[in-house]
């Protein structure tokens, strides 16, 4: 370490924080949506100490930590992190390389790696995605969620999401159906009726028994074709939410009970199985979007 760097644990409070912000002369553009998750977090008191610091150099210019000072002063909260100052501007390597061209550079832990690792989770990022497709269905966010919010869907969901992907099949009639955003709209109407939710995943994903007219049949129907469309051109994936709208469509025709032979996309699955858990819906627009905090 430097001689003149020094660590220090500090409580920072708002003001604090903004008058921290003033030293930011040279940083990245700031990202909105990152500081509202961020005092999200820090406002439920789940913001917790780390090894990440808020940074500054010798001359006191802001290194690393705008989007975390941001955040502090918008939650109105006093948050306790580690502050390094008297960093060095650069170093004798010659090519002019300075201490912020070395700052948040490596390869950043992804939910699921941060599921696994902390947390003890099997097939961790196909859980995540699961998740992530529960907070889409219930508040229509589709931005990125913290751990801290997945692990409560994953609490509230997760013997629907064990279930669901106990009874899927797993085998080459499976093809297809590997992306969390199928799951997810099972998991979550598996909190209603979770004998229909698994009967549906094992129908879908292994065609057993299945005739013209079953709502998992026009299910599978649509997700083999992507699948073998994808298949030559990857990036014509289906994208997630579209994905989400479909399964739940089929699965409230499986619920229900009535004969579709082909889907159309729609948001009635949707507005059908929300319409079943208005109490976690509520529950998770808190947990998700800023505005409700």
């Amino acid at each position: 370490m430097s001689a003149k760097a020094k660590p220090q644990i500090l409580t920072i409070s708002p003001d604090r924080a903004k008058a921290m912000l003033g030293a930011n002369h040279h940083n990245r553009n700031l990202r909105q949506y990152i500081v509202d998750r961020y005092a999200s977090d820090m406002r439920r008191g789940q913001w917790l100490l780390n090894g990440q610091s808020i940074a500054f150099d010798v001359n006191g210019l802001l290194l690393d930590g705008q989007h975390r000072l941001a955040a502090i002063s918008q939650a109105d909260v006093s948050v306790e992190m580690l502050v390094v100052t008297g960093l060095p501007v650069a170093g004798p390597n010659g090519v002019g390389l300075t201490t912020i061209d070395t700052i948040d550079v490596g390869v950043a832990r992804s939910i699921g790696d941060q599921l696994q690792l902390s947390h003890g989770f099997t097939n961790a990022s196909f859980r995540a995605s699961i998740a992530r497709s529960i907070a889409y269905i219930t508040t229509g966010y589709e931005g990125r969620l913290t751990v801290y919010q997945v692990l409560l869907i994953l609490k509230k969901y997760g013997k629907c999401v064990d279930a669901v992907l106990d009874a899927r099949a797993t085998g080459r009639e499976a093809k297809g159906f590997k992306r969390g955003c199928i799951f997810g709209p099972m998991a979550f109407a598996g909190y209603r009726d979770l004998d229909k939710a698994t009967e549906f995943a094992a129908q879908v994903t292994s065609g057993e028994g299945l005739v013209c007219g079953d709502p998992a049949k026009a299910l599978r129907d649509f997700v083999t074709s992507c699948y073998v469309s994808s298949s030559r051109r990857p990036t014509a994936r289906v994208h997630e939410r579209t994905m989400v709208r479909y399964v739940a469509l089929a699965m409230m025709h499986h619920y229900e009970g009535t004969k579709v032979r082909s889907l159309r996309l729609s948001d009635i699955g949707i507005d059908y199985f929300v319409d079943q858990q208005q109490h976690n819906q509520r529950e998770l627009c808190k947990l998700i979007l800023p505005e409700c905090d």
